[in-house]
């Protein structure tokens, strides 16, 4: 399968057709002036794949899907279609809850869902961002004073990696949890910063991020993520596709518990 993401020809009087995902998107140039019509199919299933042409043949480039419009004076010959992460946390949970004892630890496959950046000049100039899924958004915190707003995954993270079905949609993270308490950790949600993940491609073209190693210390009150550094080792060849959207000093984010595993 060709990947939807990289550079693709777009001269005067001309149009580009990605189906990605639900996402049906439709780029045209005409005098100067590039429109970008999308829309999402209501009938999506995570796990469908083979209809994807199906639905881009019935979607219609028109002016109820006509989302945006931008007038450049020097009209590049050329679109960039660039994956994204999430521009929010990512909360996750597993298929079914379960305990991690004291001084264990297990892994966790979480995949989130992708934006696509339109650009041009070789990605230097973006345009806009479009979620290929527009995700739910949730509140992550023990109350309603603390805590953040993120956005609720709608698939389950899992632990064994053939579990996961390819989706060039999403990108997988492994989330490595260590138990360093004196009492079991009941891993009902995971809280998941993707804005601070970079993204990779597989030689396979499923696109991961940076690998994650959770810790809940043995204070009993806060937990460390540290985000480690290059691809994942389950795919050590692998291509930078984007950087992360923020940056930490360091590699390690310290919060209360409450701030990760819910």
């Amino acid at each position: 399968m060709k990947s939807w993401w990289g550079s693709f020809a777009l001269a005067e009087e001309s149009t580009l057709k990605k189906q990605i995902g639900p996402l049906s998107l439709v780029i045209s140039q005409a005098m100067g002036e590039w429109r970008i019509y999308y829309d999402r199919s209501p009938e999506w299933s995570e796990t469908q794949t083979d209809r994807e042409e199906e639905v881009l043949e019935a979607f219609c480039a028109c002016t109820e899907t006509l989302q945006e419009r931008y007038v450049l004076h020097d009209s590049s010959q050329y679109v960039d279609l660039i994956p994204a992460l999430a521009d929010q946390p990512v909360v996750a949970q597993p298929e079914r809850p379960f305990f991690i004892p004291t001084r264990q630890q297990a892994t966790l496959f979480i995949s989130t869902p992708l934006w696509v950046r339109i650009a041009y000049n070789e990605g230097e100039n973006v345009l806009t961002e479009i979620p290929i899924i527009r995700p739910s958004d949730t509140w992550f915190g023990p109350n309603t004073m603390e805590g953040e707003s993120c956005y609720a995954s709608r698939t389950s993270g899992r632990m064994s990696l053939d579990d996961i079905p390819r989706r060039f949609h999403r990108a997988i993270t492994p989330v490595r949890i260590y138990n360093e308490s004196s009492s079991h950790l009941l891993l009902e949600r995971i809280n998941l910063p993707v804005p601070y993940l970079d993204l990779y491609e597989s030689i396979n073209q499923q696109l991961w991020t940076q690998a994650v190693k959770l810790v809940k210390d043995k204070n009993e009150v806060t937990a460390g993520l540290e985000i480690l550094p290059g691809p994942p080792q389950q795919i050590p060849q692998a291509e930078r596709l984007s950087a992360s959207r923020e940056q930490i000093s360091g590699n390690t984010i310290i919060r209360k518990i409450s701030g990760f595993f819910g």
